[in-house]
């Protein structure tokens, strides 16, 4: 009994300085139950505790599990309807048939529409220009979602590819064929791009890079097309301001891998 009361003060003893070295470094209390709550972040934690750096290879009822809780969670705070367990597992079915399941494939609800992303990215805690989803908005093509499974490693958003720092100062057709390289179906729309980026902070805490834009595929006029915006001093917005050949060292674009049902 004695030994018993002296292993476990020991553990808690362990577990209460692990804690304190974690918060020196940036860890918070709301990033360990993520850990707890999402079955892929166990197993890439748990990977890490035996020197495994690599993410293992996601099983996918772990992936099922992860996206119909993230996917609740954004259908909750932004106040639209479910999908249903159903069509997430058939969505990442067909993904997983058509070239396999990766930890970095997400399920993207149909039907969401630029405005309206805008407009709830503010239940996400993300700044928006003027506070304001008209304000924040441009006119030009619309594009809703189509419900299905993209691939985003979120880290990779904003980082060049290669020592000519592609995707930026390229123009629209060689950014294009750029995020074709990647294996993207070109690179995204303006709603598609909204998504990822609110997805981003949901299930990561924050928005993983300092600022920049994503050049879209909606069209806006003969010779324009939308982008997407971040940054901590103006928030998020959709622009417009930039022909298709203009060339920009903050404009890059968003690879599209995405499968549809």
């Amino acid at each position: 009994m004695v030994n018993t009361v002296k292993s476990s003060a020991f553990l808690l003893g362990q577990t209460a300085r692990a804690m304190d070295l974690l918060g020196s470094a940036g860890v918070l209390p709301t990033h360990v139950q993520q850990v707890i709550d999402d079955p892929i972040r166990r197993a890439v934690v748990a990977d890490a505790y035996m020197g495994i750096i690599a993410p293992q290879q996601v099983e996918f009822n772990d992936l099922l599990a992860r996206e119909i809780s993230v996917t609740g969670s954004f259908c909750k705070i932004a106040k639209i309807a479910y999908p249903g367990d159903e069509r997430i597992e058939k969505a990442l079915h067909n993904k997983e048939a058509a070239a396999g399941i990766s930890i970095y494939d997400r399920f993207i609800p149909g039907g969401l529409k630029r405005r309206q992303l805008l407009d709830v990215s503010r239940n996400f805690g993300i700044k928006l220009y003027k506070n304001d989803p008209r304000d924040a908005d441009n006119d030009g093509e619309e594009m809703p979602t189509e419900q299905g499974v993209f691939q985003l490693d979120y880290m990779s958003m904003m980082e060049p590819t290669d020592d000519l720092h592609r995707p930026f100062m390229l123009d629209y057709d060689a950014q294009w064929t750029w995020a074709t390289e990647q294996g993207g179906n070109g690179f995204s729309t303006a709603e598609q791009a909204l998504y990822a980026i609110i997805r981003a902070k949901l299930e990561l805490g924050r928005i993983p890079f300092m600022g920049g834009s994503f050049r879209c595929k909606n069209a806006y006029g003969s010779d324009y097309s939308l982008g997407v915006s971040f940054d901590a001093g103006v928030g998020l917005y959709v622009f417009s301001r930039w022909g298709r050949s203009r060339q920009r060292w903050s404009l890059g674009a968003l690879p599209w891998k995405y499968w549809g049902l």
